[in-house]
């Protein structure tokens, strides 16, 4: 069996996307399926952990356009297919095309039929047609049953919600951790690129705190362009450890009483792990997802980013240190969500795809 993954990462994208996808293949690779990947050579691309994984990597020829990424691929999609499928034409027995990326849809999708059996799409944004088998959104959302009515192909199936979240299982087995609501360590991270500036906003929060024997964990992503202002100005205080670009959040999610970060993929490892955070928003498809799990009391949500001042994010700091019975209501409801959410360990998505689960249309 061959799967074929076609996914970027990039400062502009965020690294997301692969996280995921990377996950995904490593459960298939564990199954004896063959992954290949094919991702475009971008600034701040994740091929080195992609090839760690698989040697079957395709990068993508990088772009030469004055025009943002997701912009190119609306106007030179058909570009695009055209590498794609010279890149392909010696690959025999395409079982599943997964496609996780922002800027194809359906008319992509359409012309990818004459390489490859199925197509399973993985979208948060519910903005698109697409032409696929499987569709997975692995967000909790108001409107979560009906928000692809009209955009997918009637015999598509739909995995909607966080019980089809991609999770490294190390997040899954440490579901039971016990929490404390006195906050003494606090977990900083916002994904690989930080687009929005967080890191520095929040570090810079941290000197206005009015408790001082806090100690701050904080990862830096390999894309985040204030890594050079965060080393020279925090590099050196006391309290503030900086770690670069690490594998996995894991073990320092388990020292972690209270966490700080963006939306994404890394909202649900916080939640599988019963970490209680602060958010805040820092890419247009998060509002909707943060917003929801404000209102079911899982997180402690400050908004969108570039509305969002380092004044607001010290108040926050310092009212949940003040407050511990906020973390606590913060840490039952995490606790109740899990339970009506996130109870299974073993992801369904891959027997789906390996055709354990006969539920996708031949």
């Amino acid at each position: 069996m061959h799967v074929v993954f076609r996914v970027d990462a990039s400062s502009q994208l965020g690294t997301g996307h692969v996280k995921r996808c990377l996950i995904l293949a490593t459960e298939l690779l564990e199954r004896s399926v063959k992954v290949t990947f094919m991702s475009r050579n971008l600034p701040g691309n994740l091929l080195e952990e992609m090839k760690e994984l698989t040697s079957s990597v395709i990068a993508l020829p990088k772009l030469d356009s004055k025009l943002s990424q997701l912009d190119w691929y609306k106007r030179y999609w058909e570009i695009d297919i055209a590498q794609c499928i010279e890149r392909m034409k010696d690959m025999e027995g395409i079982d599943w095309l997964v496609v996780d990326h922002y800027g194809l849809d359906f008319h992509w999708e359409q012309r990818m039929r004459q390489r490859v059996k199925k197509i399973m799409v993985i979208d948060d944004l519910a903005n698109r047609n697409h032409d696929c088998e499987l569709l997975l959104d692995q967000n909790l959302l108001a409107n979560m049953e009906n928000r692809y009515d009209g955009l997918l192909p009637k015999h598509a199936v739909q995995l909607l919600g966080p019980s089809y979240r991609l999770l490294d299982k190390v997040y899954l087995r440490s579901q039971t951790v016990p929490r404390s609501h006195t906050v003494k360590r606090i977990l900083i991270s916002f994904g690989g690129s930080d687009p929005t500036g967080e890191t520095k906003k929040v570090l810079q929060a941290i000197t206005m705190v009015r408790k001082k024997e806090i100690l701050y964990d904080v990862v830096i992503g390999s894309s985040n362009p204030d890594k050079p202002f965060i080393l020279e100005h925090f590099g050196h205080l006391d309290g503030i450890r900086l770690y670069p670009q690490v594998s996995s959040l894991a073990p320092l999610m388990l020292k972690a009483d209270l966490a700080i970060g963006a939306g994404g993929v890394t909202t649900w490892e916080r939640i599988a792990m019963g970490l209680p955070s602060i958010t805040i928003e820092t890419a247009d498809n998060q509002h909707e997802v943060l917003n929801h799990l404000l209102q079911s009391g899982v997180i402690y949500h400050l908004g969108r980013g570039e509305l969002v001042s380092v004044k607001q994010i010290a108040a926050a700091l310092n009212r949940l240190l003040a407050e511990p019975s906020i973390v606590h209501r913060m840490i039952e409801r995490i606790n109740l969500f899990k339970n009506d959410y996130m109870l299974t360990t073993e992801n369904p998505v891959v027997k789906l795809l390996i055709g354990e689960e006969d539920n996708v249309r031949n």
